[in-house]
């Protein structure tokens, strides 16, 4: 039985309350209606006013406000709401808890302004579904409330004793699993796509993503952007130097120019502000994010690069491990002569610690130790990472052959027997110094390679996003809407009774705008109608500039009805803002066409040409209305 079957069985693992589970037992399959999702969250009277006071906050807030759980379900969207009342039922059950030092309120605190920034990214940079990228925010450090609740003594101490650099390695000592992989196990079991839960183990720096599904990429992408935004805003006004690197790396992970980034970074503090009170969850003023002035862009930290024709002033940093007095001082005296700097460590007992403490590029050890032996240090050294690193020379007085076989085999660079010669020792050093230099020049062709890789993928990652966006309004062009259909054709066509809508929209009367005012104020039209559509859209909802004054939305949804909905909230949002713009000082209207059909029965072409007739009808009968177009008139 594994770590985590283990924790499992002893019932002390974090699980969504009778509310958050029911609603995701509910939502497993697409059998299930609105009403049945507002008859479970309306069983909490606390999840129902906080969800009513999101949906009518002023981030959401359309012309009318929602008064009932439906409607908020209908304007969210069932995926956020999903993931909203997952995310405050959790909250609400783990505010506090017995382990010293986990902090319970901060930790929600910052992984809000994850789920926030994550949403952001995902919405910003189209890349992956924005209510799931909600989701791996929220519960990207889930695995640490797992411990905290499962083992609160044990993992108090794992947390006194380390860093946030070690916790990982400090978890698989104490539990056999770090907080990724316990996380993980959490949302299977919870009943999450598997994408989600993925996540959470791939997001570390260096994890390949080469055979993973493209959703599931998308998600990690985003988490290395978000999560260090949520940093960021977390740390408030006590940030470090490594919070300006960690966001210079987003900004350069994300593609963004550097002024876009710093928008989006300021609206998701604005939005964990928001979202703090609402959750009743401390925030605290964020001050303008900063970023490293000429900092290096994804580039991992290594050693100093070595000129392999010059070596470097003070030499290289050699500890000598010997508890005879006389041997030591002259071994530094050999070694002093060669320019390198010298340590010494005469206790045996604290050699390991010594050595990871100090990292020396050379260890000088004698075989025979009180409390160790060379050969047990060298062996510990090598089953750590920053322990291979370290050239190993080993001192003996055993004259054997088995004794210098034994200590090449468990991993040591030289073997000198005793008593040695201050020539050979330095012959010695010479060689090790031959081997750091060809390994740090190795790090760093590595480093250089890495650098330019990821300087690649961003930059295709700014063509294809150039190549999928309208340039005047941001939305996507009709290329994306096309393929995004194509997409959306394929996974609903596996769904039961599957359903899927297009609206297509024009704006009434645009040419007239364009003569009338010039094209300077047509094109101020576009955007701000593009602005609106972009805010009004729900997650599961894809808007995009398809021509001229035509915008597309594509609808995952049940029936013709949910879509009229849609339209019609579209159609109100417009009409009510008003435009003052070079001479134009009124609202415009958009007519609107809807097409519904079944993807098993019909192509994505006949659909659009469906709505393209709806929209034409609507046109026809006076403008500024919703059309539907017979379902059966489609088929």
């Amino acid at each position: 039985m594994g770590p985590i079957e283990e924790l499992k069985l002893a019932g002390t693992l974090p699980s969504p309350p009778g509310v958050g589970m029911a609603i995701l037992e509910l939502t497993r399959t697409d059998d299930f209606s609105i009403d049945e999702v507002a008859h479970v969250i309306q069983s909490d009277p606390a999840l129902t006013g906080r969800i009513l006071k999101l949906t009518n906050s002023s981030r959401n807030a359309t012309v009318k406000p929602v008064t009932t759980v439906a409607q908020a379900v209908n304007r969210m969207g069932m995926s956020t709401v999903r993931s909203v009342a997952l995310g405050f039922s959790l909250i609400s059950s783990y505010r506090d808890g017995s382990c010293r030092g986990f902090d319970f309120p901060g930790f929600w605190s910052e992984s809000l302004a994850c789920a926030l920034a994550a949403q952001q990214v995902s919405q910003r940079l189209g890349l992956g579904d924005s209510s799931e990228a909600y989701s791996c925010g929220l519960l990207h450090k889930i695995g640490k409330l797992g411990f905290a609740c499962a083992h609160p003594s044990s993992y108090g101490d794992v947390l006194a004793s380390t860093d946030d650099d070690g916790l990982l390695d400090a978890e698989c000592q104490a539990f056999d699993v770090d907080h990724g992989a316990l996380g993980k196990a959490l949302l299977l079991d919870w009943g999450l796509p598997d994408r989600i839960a993925q996540v959470l183990s791939l997001s570390r720096p260096g994890v390949s993503l080469a055979h993973e599904k493209k959703q599931t990429v998308a998600l990690v992408e985003v988490m290395r952007i978000a999560a260090p935004i949520a940093s960021v805003c977390f740390a408030g006004e006590e940030r470090e130097a490594r919070h300006r690197r960690i966001l210079q790396e987003a900004l350069h992970n994300s593609g963004l120019e550097e002024k876009d980034f710093k928008e989006l970074c300021k609206s998701v503090a604005v939005a964990w502000r928001e979202w703090g009170k609402i959750l009743e969850l401390e925030t605290h003023y964020v001050p303008p994010f900063d970023l490293a002035p000429g900092a290096r862009k994804r580039t991992e930290p290594g050693p100093q690069v070595l000129d392999a024709e010059e070596e470097p002033e003070s030499g290289l940093s050699i500890l000598i491990v010997d508890e005879d007095v006389l041997s030591v001082r002259l071994l530094s005296k050999a070694i002093a002569d060669a320019k390198h700097a010298v340590m010494t460590c005469q206790e045996g007992g604290k050699a390991l610690a010594t050595v990871l403490n100090m990292l020396p590029d050379i260890v000088v050890c004698n075989a025979e130790l009180s409390g160790t032996s060379g050969i047990k240090l060298v062996s510990q050294l090598r089953a750590c990472p920053e322990g291979r690193q370290v050239y190993f020379l080993m001192l003996s007085s055993d004259e054997s052959e088995e004794a210098e076989l034994d200590a090449y085999r468990q991993g040591v660079d030289g073997f000198m027997r005793k008593p040695v010669l201050p020539d050979l020792v330095r012959a010695h050093v010479d060689a090790g110094a031959r081997l750091v230099a060809m390994k740090r020049e190795t790090q760093t062709t590595r480093s250089r390679l890495e650098s330019q890789v990821a300087e690649m993928a961003v930059l295709n990652r700014r063509l294809l996003r150039a190549s999928l966006t309208d340039p005047l309004t941001g939305l996507p062009n009709r290329r994306s809407a096309m393929e995004t259909l194509k997409a959306r054709w394929t996974e609903c066509s596996t769904l039961k009774d599957p359903v899927i809508a297009l609206i297509l929209i024009d704006i009434d009367h645009f040419k007239k705008v364009n003569d009338d005012y010039g094209h300077d104020v047509g094109d101020e039209v576009l955007k701000q109608t593009a602005q609106i559509f972009s805010d009004q859209v729900r997650n599961d909802e894809l808007v995009a500039r398809i021509g001229g004054e035509e915008f597309l939305v594509v609808c995952s949804v049940k029936s013709s009805t949910e879509a009229l909905s849609c339209a019609e909230r579209l159609r109100v949002a417009v009409e009510a803002n008003h435009i003052s713009f070079g001479g134009l000082d009124r609202a415009i209207t958009v007519s609107l066409g809807i097409a519904t059909g079944n993807p098993n029965e019909l192509g994505h072409e006949a659909l659009l040409k469906a709505a393209d007739e709806a929209l034409y009808k609507a046109k026809d009968s006076g403008r500024n209305q919703v059309y539907v177009m017979d379902p059966q008139g489609v088929l």
